[in-house]
């Protein structure tokens, strides 16, 4: 038995990530973070570069990694330190944004030099490298179940649905729903041709891949949306965090079902509890870790909570 860990890094010391130790569960790290980019990798990768069956894992970049660095971190096996796997300079600029492809052996990141890169992770190697955008890439998402598949979006504008099986693999996706800079994008875990949206003037979407322009959306926030969380309720709940310094969790209409106004500064990271579907965590600019409790919808489960906002 291990415990939750939530990793924050403050802007003074961009080399030492903090671990938070929240409670006895049997997961070990269930978090995207706060001003930098991360992405768990639950189950750990097998083969090289010492990452053993197993053991769980995660992918970061800066400003937790040097400027175009993107760096692979493993919990040791007594769960006290993170320990560096490898660091590698693929990109130009700074890395914006990471995710972990299905199966946990890809990666893929995006980058203020316009470009995305898919990873082998035991390789510790770039597979492929686009450069089809014509601004900084900001989000990048991976679709559940399929390897092969994922979204990024960037400051030119335009979301770019990826398909690296294919010659041409980059299709762009267009939501008349969303009128500004997209900022952040999250498939949904059930449904593989849904995903979420959110914009620089705080609206939210729900984008169907073979028709967007069916796309149901909603002013959720004043200002930009940081970043999306899906919960593991049979109908999933969507966590939605905002530099309005506010957290919004919505359900499949995009009806507000909770928020809270606690932080103080930009929100920048958020990750549901795998050990309590009603209990979940957000990070932000003001150096606080909130742990908010959020009601249950009618029919779900939940476990008991251990730990309130």
């Amino acid at each position: 038995m291990c415990s939750v860990l939530v990793l924050s890094c403050s802007a003074g010391d961009q080399r030492s990530p903090t671990l938070w130790e929240l409670s006895p569960v049997s997961e070990c790290l269930f978090a995207h973070h706060t001003s930098y980019c991360i992405a768990p990798i639950p189950g750990g990768i097998q083969g090289q570069a010492g990452c053993g069956s197993g053991q769980p894992g995660l992918v970061a970049g800066p400003p937790l990694c040097p400027a175009g660095a993107v760096e692979l971190w493993e919990l040791d096996e007594k769960e006290t330190l993170i320990v560096n796997k490898f660091c590698k300079y693929e990109h130009d600029d700074m890395v914006e944004a990471v995710d972990v492809l299905a199966g946990s052996t890809r990666a893929v990141s995006g980058g203020r030099d316009f470009s995305v890169k898919v990873w082998d992770l035991p390789q510790q190697a770039v597979l492929h490298s686009y450069r089809a955008h014509s601004d900084a890439v900001t989000c990048v998402a991976a679709c559940p179940g399929k390897d092969t598949i994922f979204l990024s979006c960037a400051e030119d504008e335009r979301i770019l649905l990826w398909d690296t099986r294919c010659p041409k693999p980059a299709t762009r996706i267009v939501c008349s729903a969303c009128n500004y800079l997209p900022t952040s994008v999250l498939w949904h875990p059930q449904e593989s041709d849904i995903f979420a949206l959110g914009d620089e003037s705080g609206t939210v979407a729900l984008v169907d891949t073979k028709n967007p322009d069916s796309a149901l959306s909603s002013i959720v926030h004043a200002r930009r949306v940081t970043g999306f969380a899906f919960s593991a309720h049979s109908s999933p709940l969507l966590a939605s965090i905002s530099e309005d310094c506010t957290v919004a969790v919505l359900n499949s209409d995009l009806s507000e079902v909770f928020r809270s106004r606690s932080h103080r500064d930009f929100v920048k990271g958020l990750s549901w509890s795998p050990s309590d579907d009603a209990l979940l965590t957000t990070v932000g600019w003001d150096h606080q870790v909130l742990h908010h409790t959020v009601p249950i919808p009618t029919g779900e489960a939940s476990g008991i909570n251990c730990v309130k906002e």
